[in-house]
């Protein structure tokens, strides 16, 4: 199907002429005067029926390859042949993982007997290219993690091999091992296996933002709840527990995601009897200490959590300690601050079943619910506390039980029932990452892309007169994006002036106050390590952060309304 495809470069720089380009659908190896500085582009793609969608992130070798995925409906990304025992099975047990960086999707392992739990598939995500892995890996795993680890690997840790008692799950002994799959050459290194100070199974898994990858509880080899945190690191490929944090509550089957300020999220799993564990921890980022834990919540085997912006928590099928009115926790949502403090939502619908949440980088995490034959996806509205649907949705969606994973911050990915064996679809919803051009004006006429830290009230809300912080210290922050040089204006509408964070510098604190005043135009530019502040025609200078950074408006205890954002890659 022919179809034009618009291109848009992306970088540390701003619009031109340059930055555009048009090519046919089945353009390949195609030259592009883009600026050399180009890190990403964006593709939309247009043809006599449909739409599609995709980005590129620059290879090692300087190319980009982008895989366009139609825009409102979900698509195949591996199918495995029909011919022989087809992989990956539809009995459960199989590892979901992704590499972000080097755009790769990982399918390991499985609970079919010995065969298919050391069978593998990979779908790259910038090709399309998806295949069984040649070799498999050693050993055979069920119930394993899949983690970024390092540059241009894979983790596969921990599991069980079910070969090991004749197929019964329950008697497999977990691994104390893990394997890695290289990205390069698209297969396991069987000629390591790092080996684990401790055997676990249905464990958690995240990769810190180390780089290292932080093992969570799980079953252990008597078959007891473990409480014991382990590090596997990709430098010298060992593994390590000494200096790490002993979980509060010991869990089977945990949660465990990495925030974005760097602290490790714990929540959900089973105890020795089996009962759902109501304890919430958070760890610090390097996993050494237990660093907040919030007890009480009544939660099911079916809760679910997802991440939010400014180191919140997003959580379905959990109810509030010393909760009066909790009879259908499933229906319950909760948003955790970053301290833990959790805000009641609106429930959700009557036929909210079977819940699965699956992170975004807009703040808006995408909710799965319903029977098995008929999943209905909802986006939460941070603004209003509740599930909407959206404008496009796939006509399926992940279930709780097979494997699904978030994948770029504007996609998704899911094992699905296919009647003799799972197939890996995927979905995209949005192409905006770190380096999106579409970052100005922001508050005009909507809030996306603008999060708050906690439940809006009338004192922290955003209507047609623009947003308002109540001084109260909630941030809202502005999502997806991260910025080398760049140039900020805000319109302020009424109120004092806010405080405005770029990663740790902030102006209008007291290291870097704004210039006196009463005009409405703010300016902060930032080049390298310096900032320019500019109220009206009054200019200060302030030492500015480090790297690149993502930005954040507070008020400093008292009410700031501020009428919009505009934004530039430049530094003025």
């Amino acid at each position: 199907m022919p179809i034009d495809v618009q291109l848009e470069a992306l970088g540390d720089f701003d619009p031109t002429p340059s930055t555009s380009d048009s090519v046919p659908g089945d353009g390949r190896n195609v030259a592009l005067g883009f600026p050399e500085s180009t890190r990403a582009i964006e593709a939309r793609g247009q043809g006599a029926q449909e739409r599609f969608a995709g980005v590129g992130l620059e290879t090692q070798q300087g190319e980009f390859d982008i895989l366009l995925w139609p825009e409102r409906e979900a698509c195949t990304l591996y199918e495995p042949p029909a011919a022989g025992s087809p992989y990956p099975s539809r009995t459960g047990g199989e590892a979901l993982g992704v590499s972000r960086d080097r755009r790769t999707l990982l399918v390991a392992g499985g609970f079919v007997g010995t065969n298919d739990a050391a069978r593998a598939a990979v779908v790259k995500l910038d090709t399309g290219l998806a295949e069984e892995v040649i070799d498999g890996m050693l050993p055979a795993r069920a119930f394993a993690t899949i983690t970024e680890f390092g540059d241009g690997a894979l983790l596969v840790a921990g599991g069980v091999d079910p070969s090991s008692s004749a197929g019964a799950l329950e008697l497999a002994p977990p691994l104390a091992s893990a394997s890695v799959f290289e990205l390069e050459s698209g297969r396991f290194d069987r000629s390591t296996l790092i080996l684990l100070a401790q055997p676990r199974a249905r464990h958690a898994a995240t990769a810190l933002v180390t780089g290292e990858t932080l093992l969570v509880g799980g079953r252990s080899a008597t078959g007891l709840p473990l409480a014991t945190l382990e590090l596997v690191s990709p430098d010298d490929r060992s593994s390590k527990v000494a200096g790490l944090a002993t979980l509060r509550r010991p869990r089977i089957a945990p949660v465990a995601f990495t925030l974005d300020d760097g602290r490790v999220f714990i929540a959900g799993g089973t105890d020795s009897v089996g009962a759902s564990v109501d304890t919430l921890e958070w760890l610090a980022p390097d996993g050494s200490a237990v660093v907040l834990e919030r007890s009480g919540f009544a939660t099911t085997g079916e809760s679910t959590f997802a991440p939010l912006p400014g180191g919140g928590v997003l959580a379905v099928g959990v109810c509030p300690p010393a909760s009066s009115e909790c009879k259908e926790p499933a229906r319950r949502v909760l948003r955790l601050r970053a301290d833990g403090t959790a805000d009641t939502l609106p429930d959700l619908p009557l036929d909210a079943a079977a819940p699965v949440l699956l992170a975004a980088a807009d703040g808006s995490p995408w909710l799965f619910t319903g029977s098995s034959d008929a999943r209905s996806g909802r986006r939460f509205d941070p603004w209003s506390g509740a599930f909407v649907t959206p404008a496009f949705r796939p006509t399926s969606g992940p279930s709780v039980s097979l494997p699904a994973a978030a994948m770029d911050g504007g996609s998704f990915a899911w094992l699905e029932d296919a009647t003799t064996h799972a197939r890996v679809r995927g979905f995209r919803h949005d192409v905006r990452g770190e380096l999106s051009r579409q970052v100005a004006p922001l508050l005009l006429g909507s809030a996306a892309h603008v999060v708050p830290t906690r439940a809006p009230d009338a004192e922290l809300t955003y209507d047609g007169l623009g947003l308002l912080l109540d001084g109260s210290g909630a941030k809202v922050v502005v999502t997806d994006l991260t910025f080398a040089d760049v140039t900020l204006t805000l319109t302020l509408a009424s109120g004092t002036p806010p405080r405005l964070a770029l990663g740790s510098a902030v102006v209008g604190s007291s290291e870097c106050p704004w210039p006196e005043g009463d005009d409405p135009t703010l300016v902060v530019a930032r080049k390298a390590s310096e900032l320019r502040v500019s109220r009206g025609s009054r200019t200060a200078s302030c030492p500015g952060p480090s790297g690149r950074v993502g930005l954040a408006l507070s008020a400093p205890g008292a009410l700031s309304r501020v009428r919009a954002i505009e934004l530039s890659r430049r530094g003025k």
